[in-house]
């Protein structure tokens, strides 16, 4: 899921709607990993780059749809360590997203 900022912002709200209207069931597909846990990963990536100027117009959104993830895992996973494991990815996002506004804060 690499691409650059600029690009990703773009296409963002993709993945926020397939996210929000993904049922367990719904689609075809390997179910060897969660396309929550994919998409987390990718997102982790993304907030990884050194320049998240192209980002931030969309840092709420994105500290929005982990707190959606997390709270409906049970829509997005029916075995409970797939939900477990889909949580802890949400996790490690949440907390990149709070070390990101720390540095933020503090340059300010």
């Amino acid at each position: 899921m690499f691409m650059g900022g600029a690009a990703f912002a773009y296409y963002y709200p993709v993945l926020d709607h397939y996210l929000r209207e993904y049922r367990v069931g719904i689609g075809l597909g390997d179910n060897e990993d969660s396309y929550a846990t994919v998409i987390a990963g990718g997102l982790c990536m993304q907030l990884l780059s050194k320049n998240l100027s192209a980002l931030e117009p969309i840092m709420e959104q994105i500290s929005d749809l982990v707190d959606y993830v997390r709270s409906h895992t049970q829509i997005l996973a029916d075995d409970p360590e797939e939900q477990a494991d889909i949580n802890s990815t949400w996790q490690v996002l949440q907390a990149q997203l709070l070390q990101i506004r720390a540095r933020q804060k503090n340059q300010n």
